[in-house]
């Protein structure tokens, strides 16, 4: 087995020993260092255990059920998370976690989903965390946070943000402290794009550079194409709220209980995810009080896109 670790906030980090192919293909998606690091106080061991797949499943799946079926077992603090070809297990007493996935579920499950996630989630929750569905880009420690509502081009804009030379923290989700919400921490470092905003990156990021699972799911990695473009964490400066209306871009400083409309999608991927759905509404409040809250029309070219919000976040 190889070893691997992946630094975490609160001085944790996760040691995850597998076999190397496997560490390899998680070093696409997340931010893996050789050695443990000498600042950490607690190291949560993730360890590839077969054998404890095998019993999962004969204990818990059923027959009738899918491949997108999933079950979720907890007792106390120990829980499993087990699916067709693969499972993640957290032990309290040892605090220690295990996982396994099949060969035909490695890319389903290290590429195209978020490695170890449930396991994020509940390690940090527990320290006062608590995720939020935004994206959050910037650059210079000046960075904006872009809240998930349903098709306001939030992966979109990200992902034109970055390839246009931007520093990023997240596409899609980040990680809070509840008492202090305006610094942002993201854990991975990657793209995933649905098939309709292919044509507005097309220009700015060959086919070539993406992985795809079917013909909707694409991935891209800036661990592989441009390092230098993640940054695990950053303060934010102001909430962009986004709309597509037209093709006129402007933009104007709405009140908090629009940001928190914006944001209240993240309550349901906090809950959906086991997170305390309190923790996420008192992060959430707290922002929308202590930052601006601009929304923004955009329009559909992106370099229009990018340009004008460079000099939003500027001001900001």
């Amino acid at each position: 087995m190889t070893e691997g670790f992946w630094l975490l906030p609160e001085q944790i980090q996760l040691g995850i020993r597998a076999p190397q192919s496997v560490l390899r293909r998680l070093s696409t998606g997340i931010v893996l260092q050789q050695k443990s690091s000498e600042w950490t106080t607690r190291t949560v061991w993730v360890d590839w255990v077969e054998g404890d797949y095998l019993i999962h499943r004969v204990a818990y799946w059923q027959p009738h059920f899918t491949r997108e079926d999933v079950v979720w077992a907890q007792h106390g603090e120990d829980w499993l998370f087990l699916g067709a070809g693969f499972f993640l297990s957290y032990t309290q007493r040892t605090d220690s976690a295990r996982f396994f996935a099949l060969p035909e579920w490695l890319d389903d499950v290290f590429t195209f989903s978020y490695p170890f996630l449930n396991l994020l989630v509940q390690i940090l929750n527990r320290q006062g965390y608590t995720p939020l569905h935004a994206a959050v880009i910037g650059s210079n420690d000046r960075f904006v946070l872009i809240p998930g509502k349903q098709n306001t081009g939030k992966s979109t804009t990200a992902a034109t943000w970055v390839v246009h030379g931007g520093q990023f923290v997240t596409d899609d989700f980040c990680f809070v402290q509840a008492d202090e919400p305006t610094t942002v921490y993201g854990f991975y470092p990657t793209f995933r794009i649905r098939k309709e905003a292919l044509p507005f990156l097309n220009p700015y990021i060959t086919s070539d550079k993406f992985l795809q699972k079917g013909d909707s799911k694409f991935f891209f990695s800036t661990l592989t194409h441009c390092t230098d473009r993640f940054v695990s964490q950053a303060p934010i400066k102001a909430i962009f709220c986004l709309t597509r209306q037209g093709s006129t871009l402007s933009h104007t400083y709405v009140s908090p209980q629009v940001g928190f409309s914006y944001l209240a999608s993240s309550l349901a991927f906090a809950v959906q995810h086991r997170a305390s759905g309190q923790l996420c509404i008192q992060a959430i409040r707290r922002m929308v009080r202590e930052l601006p809250v601009i929304q923004i029309n955009l329009s559909p070219d992106m370099t229009e896109n990018y340009a004008y919000l460079k000099e939003l976040i500027a001001m900001c």
